[in-house]
């Protein structure tokens, strides 16, 4: 039985010819390429006996210009273009959209503040 798992090993080692594959972006300058993304994530914990369920949900867009492209690397500006969130635990929910403008929401003034410029 050693012999037939050993012959067994070699044989898929010799029929299995891995093929070597060069993964690029490919990115071109002066290009803008976007990205949107959204996170739900959902966190039950108990904790002295007591039950807390956390809900949260993150979504955000961003762009990427290409400034500079080589063989080796990119130099990308990057803008967040918009955030959102939302928060509930405990009956408090909590919410911030980075295209609010009413000046009370101090979350929305933080996420919008942070659309403002680039890195």
């Amino acid at each position: 039985m050693k012999h037939l798992a050993i012959v067994f090993f070699l044989a898929a080692s010799l029929l299995s010819n891995a093929q070597k594959k060069d993964l690029k972006l490919n990115l071109q300058k002066d290009a803008v390429y976007h990205l949107d993304q959204k996170s739900t994530t959902l966190v039950n914990s108990e904790y002295s006996g007591t039950k807390t369920e956390v809900e949260m949900v993150f979504a955000g867009s961003m762009s990427y210009k290409v400034l500079q492209s080589s063989e080796e690397s990119y130099t990308l500006q990057v803008k967040y273009e918009s955030m959102s969130f939302e928060m509930k635990m405990m009956g408090v929910e909590l919410a911030g959209n980075s295209t609010d403008t009413a000046a009370d929401n101090k979350f929305s003034n933080i996420l919008r503040a942070m659309t403002l410029g680039t890195f």
